[in-house]
């Protein structure tokens, strides 16, 4: 899988100049309950290797998802497998819709992928989720700005676990929280991991994170993979200097 954006001509009379190209021709699988960490400094690549897995950007290559390949998939027929990949954002704040509340949140992509729930049977869904996220059955009718960042992370998590996802796609989920609180989504992370079988793409330039979370690691550079393998063999002998600088800087102790 590669991604290259075509460049805007600076004038009428130069000749197209060559697309750039923002990632490199890479090669990875997740398995079943697996977690791929990504990581690099930004600009690295990270968020355009999810947006082209989400199939939010075009590229070239392959993108298969158990025995179906996605990237061969288009409007209805590509919507119909979008329950099967779910995104969770960076930004608890902007990710959620400030005029919805949590219920209406939560089961929007449930009432679109499982038209035939009953109100009842959504309702069910809507609770069970939200208990799976830590999250008691009254926040339902309440509204994102009421919650703190942990929490409304917790319903983003709700929203995207509640059409039964076989690959969570993670952009930079805990970024934006305190240390405490990462350490808390880590741990429901983990925990829905085991219990679902999900699998899990984790992009994040916190290190301490990623080795908390990966099974194995890539590390991007200016859109290419320097280095790759299980993530604590990576993290504590790496090879090349890009990734050896990377653990320097975050003063990453073995």
């Amino acid at each position: 899988m590669s991604v290259s954006f075509k460049r805007p001509k600076t004038s009428l009379f130069k000749r197209q100049p060559p697309a750039f190209v923002a990632l490199q021709p890479t090669d990875f699988h997740i398995a079943p309950g697996e977690t791929l960490g990504i990581v690099g400094e930004s600009g690295s690549g990270k968020t355009t290797l999810a947006s082209a897995v989400m199939r939010l950007v075009t590229s070239q290559g392959d993108v298969t998802l158990g025995s179906d390949k996605l990237s061969a998939l288009t409007g209805d027929a590509l919507r119909r497998h979008r329950h099967r990949l779910q995104m969770v954002f960076q930004d608890p704040y902007g990710a959620l819709s400030p005029r919805m509340p949590v219920f209406d949140i939560v089961s929007e992509g449930l009432r679109f992928h499982y038209p035939h729930l009953t109100t009842e049977e959504v309702a069910q869904r809507v609770k069970q989720t939200l208990h799976e996220v830590g999250l008691p059955e009254s926040c339902a009718a309440r509204y994102p700005h009421e919650f703190s960042g942990g929490q409304r992370q917790r319903i983003a998590v709700a929203r995207a676990i509640i059409l039964e996802p076989e690959l969570l796609v993670l952009d930079e989920p805990t970024s934006a929280l305190d240390r405490t609180v990462q350490k808390q989504l880590v741990a429901l992370l983990r925990d829905l991991q085991v219990r679902r079988q999900l699998s899990y793409l984790f992009i994040s330039h916190d290190l301490a994170v990623v080795r908390a979370m990966a099974h194995r690691i890539i590390v991007l550079k200016d859109g290419e993979v320097v280095e790759q393998g299980p993530c604590l063999e990576v993290l504590s002998a790496p090879q090349h200097a890009y990734t050896q600088a990377l653990i320097a800087a975050a003063h990453l102790i073995p």
